[in-house]
């Protein structure tokens, strides 16, 4: 069992064994379509939009998909398919934006790395694509406090070009 409130307090998502229900604190819960086992979810797969008004659900385990909804449980809608390995959810600080790392392994282990930044009223294709991003490993996604800009952290060999900016 697991209880995660929203910045607000308001809203909560809650497992219990394996179902996973969404909605006010104080208030009736939706149960969500799939279960706990079923996209992996850890404490590092719940994030919560900073005015509480959204909730994506992912892993940052591989090879799953991320699931948008709004803080009630409605509105659910897939972000990403469970092709790609979905990692580094990260908002704006207005929320208008969200940003994750999608990347698929190739079938001599290398790994095609696309960065996504879609805003979480149109979810029917992303605003922004980094695609094919050079790098061995990456680490994080960081958003400046006004939101104009996000940086990509990452390990590479070349460490010239390991921390990356860019402007929404």
């Amino acid at each position: 069992s697991g209880v995660f409130l929203s910045p607000d307090n308001n809203y909560k998502l809650e497992y219990i064994g394996d179902t996973i229900w969404l909605g006010p604190r104080e208030g009736p819960l939706t149960q969500l379509p799939f279960t706990v086992t079923d996209i992996r979810l850890t404490s590092n797969g719940v994030h919560w939009s900073p005015d509480s008004s959204h909730i994506v659900l992912g892993s940052s385990y591989g090879g799953m998909s991320l699931w948008l909804a709004l803080a009630d449980g409605s509105d659910l809608t897939l972000l990403s398919p469970a092709e790609y390995y979905n990692s580094f959810v990260a908002w704006s600080s207005d929320c208008q934006y969200l940003a994750w790392i999608d990347y698929k392994q190739g079938p001599t282990g290398d790994r095609h790395y696309q960065m996504v930044i879609q805003s979480p009223e149109v979810t029917t294709s992303p605003l922004f694509n980094v695609d094919d991003l050079s790098v061995d490993h990456l680490t994080a996604i960081a958003w400046s406090a006004d939101a104009l800009y996000f940086a990509l952290i990452a390990s590479m060999e070349d460490t010239s070009k390991a921390l990356r900016f860019w402007s929404s």
